[in-house]
């Protein structure tokens, strides 16, 4: 039997194919300016694919760490980067490439941020300005020393 995960998965192939196929047949008919067919199947079939997917799973199945998916979000960027600009020239290549840059930096600053708010929580209550449920350790020293000071009394 399919597990949820996969089933998500398959579904998103799924449709990442069909977002394929109609990119071919608009284009079949219609036609794109230049190469921005490539642009536009590279955002659909990776949104389809792989990062619709990846953080709709991140909020069903917490099981799997956001580090995780977000590096497989990261690596299929690169990887269908590099897939969709090899016939792709110009503005259209820079398009692609800057979406990957874009992501890629949103993603580490997002890290950065998270570890660096983790570090600070994790130096208040060490430092003593904050416990875990939020008293300060300054305060829980005092109602120790009173409680002391009244049991010798």
């Amino acid at each position: 039997m399919l597990s949820y995960e996969n089933r998500v998965v398959a579904g998103a192939g799924l449709a990442a194919v069909l977002c394929l196929g109609a990119v071919t047949f608009i284009e079949l008919r219609v036609g794109f300016p230049g190469d921005w067919a490539s642009v536009v199947a590279f955002v659909l079939f990776m949104l389809f694919g792989f990062a619709i997917p990846q953080v709709y799973l991140l909020r069903a199945d917490p099981s799997v760490s956001r580090v995780s998916r977000m590096g497989v979000i990261t690596l299929m960027l690169v990887i269908l980067a590099s897939v969709f600009s090899t016939d792709v020239t110009g503005v259209e290549l820079t398009v692609i490439w800057g979406i990957v840059g874009v992501s890629v930096a949103a993603i580490l600053v997002y890290e950065v941020r998270d570890g660096y708010l983790s570090t600070r929580r994790e130096s208040r209550v060490y430092a003593g300005s904050e416990s875990d449920n939020g008293d300060t350790v300054s305060h829980r020293l005092q109602a120790g020393y009173s409680t002391l000071i009244h049991t010798v009394k």
